[in-house]
């Protein structure tokens, strides 16, 4: 451990953190004494290389309203030729792995105007390579080494499309033992982008060690800590280099006893993350959480937790703990009696809260595979809050990007200037306007997604201040009511929800937030046939802030057949939102937003080695704060013969908004030759 500590503190290059791993393991651990009388030095295996021609033609075009016209066309040729084999050294005793390598030119034409006119001609060199090695597998300290060197496009519907480079280094060393098996490993990422508004060079190097023990069915206890350091670099000279070091430790224990089917169990987890430079955070996290049963139908549960968190000139520190005990009645009635107490102290202030809860969930088996569903619960808690000033901070909220590129963050009355947006994990800030757009509705804050090469599906961390209430008491009471019913095998399902939300004034001024009276009821049908499934529900939201309806619907098309396949899905969502009086600036006014999405994925064996692809995708979204178009065609050729392989794509996608359009095609052919 201390000499990880210090691998820690040195923050080692990545060739001399990887050599070392690699020497340690050939001269300081035990040579196998028997592979030396094996007659096979080295060997060589599974040899395979082709040769792969391919041209693409990619043209851009931009109208607008207000500025002038752009286009630009790009011609790009490139001949590779690709080799792969297997080695093994000593009859795979020392060491075995494999080697891939790419080799070839490129040539590229482009004629662009715009800001810039530029035409021209380029060529140059290709070169990716993957290299594997596994050093010692049969003993009990294998040794792991890969270097890789790949170059790609990355092109998605409705977003940037640019080339990215990555090379990667990686070396591991493993020591196996059954009571305490330990790793030691060393990473380094280099990634560049180009074809971005914003292109970034990212570099990562990463020192990890992690160790584990398992007793039984008794004990499991794991132990990981890492040190890395990620740096940014941008193609805009307006932005600065982001650079950021971290350092975390985990440890995580569980115990499990009992002779019951269901056993008593204590879990432990204790997590502290340090990061230094553009991202300036610690957060450090401890959690128990004890389950003990005390019958076959009864179980009581005990937790508690800490969370610290310094970051934006900002500490916080939070304490839970928590109590609940659950009756099982056979297979149909689980009734649960919970209560907890969370406290956050503040540089400015503090916040109390305790909570007590009931709760009744009711499962019917019903004939012919049915099912039915339901539950109730009733909570009551009381918040005291007690700041110096009106502002808090949420640090570290994951965004998760939807198919539309656009959601609302968490909190009330978020000050736009203060919102950053970060990549995962956090070595990227996006630039607002050229990455994302914020919107405001009402007093809730809208993110929307406008380039940076983020699609849908890629989750974001995003901090920002929101005002609150600083001096206040008041009481939340809430009642929910859910029921399910699923018909033949979860065939059909009904299902619908309601709860009521009412916060009352205990002491106290609510004069920057006011208190919520919400009511929230929503009804679905969903159904699945033979080729088709759809379904539709409608919700209704009346709170304080405003009333949200909202009417979502889906319909799915599935056939497949041992030739050929088609896949259509159209799904819609409408809302309506009015603000309430006195909600500022917005007050009374009314929300119309409208979003259809359409995709369609058509698949089909022309001949036995002929196939064809065809894809599509429409996505039209009114009422947010301009209209916007999506239309993505695209279609794949795909042939073998004899050792020859075959590919022709085509891409088109139109971005349409009011006042400008946009287009984007893509045509490429390719022709493989196995040997």
């Amino acid at each position: 451990m201390m000499l990880f500590y210090r691998l820690i503190q040195q923050k080692s290059s990545r060739y001399a953190a990887s050599i070392t791993l690699f020497l340690c393991s050939c001269f300081l651990l035990p040579f196998p004494a028997e592979a030396a009388r094996e007659k096979v030095v080295f060997q060589l295996s599974n040899f395979r290389h082709w040769t792969e021609l391919e041209y693409e033609y990619t043209g851009k075009s931009y109208d607008n309203d207000t500025n002038a016209d752009r286009y630009s066309q790009e011609h790009v040729l490139t001949e590779t030729y690709h080799l792969d084999i297997d080695y093994a050294i000593l009859d795979r005793d020392l060491a075995n792995g494999s080697l891939a390598m790419e080799l070839g030119l490129d040539q590229v034409y482009e004629d662009e105007n715009g800001a810039v006119d530029r035409n021209g001609k380029t060529g140059g060199f290709l070169g990716e390579y993957l290299f594997e090695l596994f050093a010692f597998e049969r003993r009990f300290y294998p040794v792991n080494l890969v270097s890789s060197l790949t170059q790609e496009r990355i092109s998605a519907p409705f977003t940037e499309n640019y080339d990215q480079t990555r090379q990667s280094l990686s070396a591991a060393v493993a020591l196996r033992n059954s009571l305490f098996p330990v790793r030691l490993s060393y990473r380094f990422d280099k990634t560049e982008t180009s074809g971005l508004e914003i292109d970034r060079i990212q570099e990562t190097e990463e020192l990890a060690f992690s160790a584990g023990s398992t007793v039984g069915d008794f004990s499991e206890t794991r132990l990981y800590a890492e040190t890395s350091r990620r740096r940014t670099d941008l193609s805009s000279q307006t932005l600065s280099t982001t650079e950021t070091d971290t350092d975390e430790i985990e440890l995580y224990n569980l115990l499990r006893w009992g002779s019951l089917r269901k056993k008593s169990s204590l879990n432990s987890r204790y997590r502290l993350v340090e990061d230094r430079g553009t991202s300036e955070r610690q957060i450090s996290t401890w959690d128990e959480d004890l389950k003990l049963q005390l019958g076959q139908a009864l179980s009581t549960e005990l937790s508690y937790g800490y969370r610290s968190i310094e970051a934006l000139n900002q500490e916080q520190q939070q304490y839970s703990s928590e109590a609940s005990i659950e009756h099982q009645l056979f297979d149909s009635l689980t009734t649960r009696l919970g209560y907890s107490v969370d406290q956050t102290d503040y540089l400015k202030g503090e916040e109390q809260e305790w909570q007590s809860q009931i709760s009744l969930v009711y499962t019917k088996i019903l004939p012919r595979e049915s099912r039915l569903n339901m539950s109730y619960s009733y909570q009551y808690s009381e918040m005291d809050r007690n700041l110096l000033d009106q502002e808090l901070t949420n640090i570290d909220e994951a965004f998760s990007v939807n198919v539309f590129l656009s959601g609302f963050l968490e909190q009330l009355d978020i000050i736009p200037d203060s919102i950053v947006v970060y990549n995962a994990d956090r070595s990227i800030i996006y630039n607002i306007d050229t990455e994302y757009r914020i919107n405001i509705v009402g007093r809730r804050t809208e993110l929307e997604i406008v380039g940076g090469g983020i699609v849908a599906g890629d989750t974001l961390s995003v901090d920002y201040r929101y005002r609150v209430n600083n001096s206040i008491e008041y009481s939340t009471a809430v009642h929910a009511l859910s029921t399910s019913l699923g018909l033949f095998g979860q065939r059909y399902r009904l299902y619908g929800s309601f709860s009521q939300t009412d916060q009352s004034l205990i002491s106290g001024v609510a004069d920057v937030s006011p208190l919520t009276q919400q009511t929230y009821a929503q009804i679905g049908l969903d159904g699945k046939f033979d080729r088709i499934s759809l379904g539709t529900s409608y919700l209704y939201l009346d709170s304080t802030l405003s009333t949200d309806r909202t009417t979502d619907a889906f319909i799915n098309y599935l056939i497949k057949n041992n030739r050929s396949s088609l896949n259509l899905r159209l799904t819609e969502r409408y809302t309506t939102t009015q603000q309430n009086e006195g909600q500022g600036e917005s007050s009374g006014e009314t929300e119309e937003r409208n979003s259809i999405s359409f995709n369609a994925d058509y698949r089909r064996y022309l001949r036995r080695n002929l196939t064809m692809n065809l894809r599509g995708r429409v996505i039209d979204i009114r009422g947010q704060s301009r209209d916007q178009e999506d239309i993505y065609l695209g279609m794949i050729l795909e042939s073998r013969w004899y050792k020859f392989e075959f590919q022709m794509s085509a891409d088109l996608t139109w971005q349409i908004y009011e006042d400008s359009t946009s287009r984007e095609e893509t045509v490429s052919f390719k022709i493989k030759r196995h040997f």
